[in-house]
């Protein structure tokens, strides 16, 4: 039996028939929540980096819709499998990068050859002060968070899908293959376990909202 209201299912076996008004439509409905989900999940994207990620997701959506089983779990907590994939193989890739040795690097001051298109200038406008201190926040959480576990360990896990991705307890168990009751109690654990560390890390700050019951 379907876990997603009637609506949704028709909505999905019409974008199975390749009808693209349904894929528009589907886009539509979930772009919003994919963008929040990767905001959350990567704190140190741009409004840019999202549109490009969201545009990954739906791409895969679209290679994929055809293995979704809706008898198995909600499409919003497949949606979510696919939107953390996505993000947590940009923030590897981003890291991969920060390794290539120097020698391999591109000289930024070089010029660009003859048949290539000039890079363009970088923005000059400064980052309004509010959005600057949201986003140390959330890096000061995030280094609490790598301290936690791995982006693969269950506490980060249920933070992630819970916290930042706002699903309820009954689909967070689902999606980790846990008991629903097993899910609240884990949460209060790991988050109790979170607070200290991001406690004994910086002293005198507070959590951020996103991290808070």
């Amino acid at each position: 039996m379907s876990q997603n209201p009637p609506d949704l299912d028709r909505l999905l076996e019409r974008c199975r028939d390749r009808d693209e008004c349904a894929w528009a439509e589907l886009f539509s409905e979930f772009a919003d929540q994919i963008a929040r989900w990767l905001a959350r999940l990567d704190y140190v994207l741009r409004e840019r980096d999202i549109e490009d990620l969201r545009n990954e997701v739906f791409l895969k959506i679209c290679r994929t819709l055809s293995t979704y089983r809706a008898e198995e779990c909600p499409f919003r907590v497949w949606l979510y499998q696919q939107t953390h994939g996505i993000a947590i193989d940009n923030v590897r890739r981003r890291q991969a990068q920060k390794r290539i040795p120097p020698s391999e690097m591109v000289s930024l001051q070089s010029e660009p050859p003859a048949n290539e298109p000039a890079m363009d200038p970088p923005d000059k406008g400064a980052m309004p002060d509010e959005i600057a201190a949201k986003n140390d926040s959330h890096r000061l959480l995030f280094k609490a968070l790598d301290t936690l576990g791995s982006p693969d360990s269950r506490c980060r896990q249920l933070i992630e899908c819970v916290i930042f991705g706002e699903l309820t307890y009954q689909e967070a168990a689902q999606l980790l293959q846990m008991k629903e009751k097993t899910v609240s109690s884990a949460l209060s654990r790991c988050l109790a376990e979170l607070r200290q560390i991001y406690l004994k890390l910086f002293p005198g700050e507070n959590l951020p909202p996103s991290a808070n019951d």
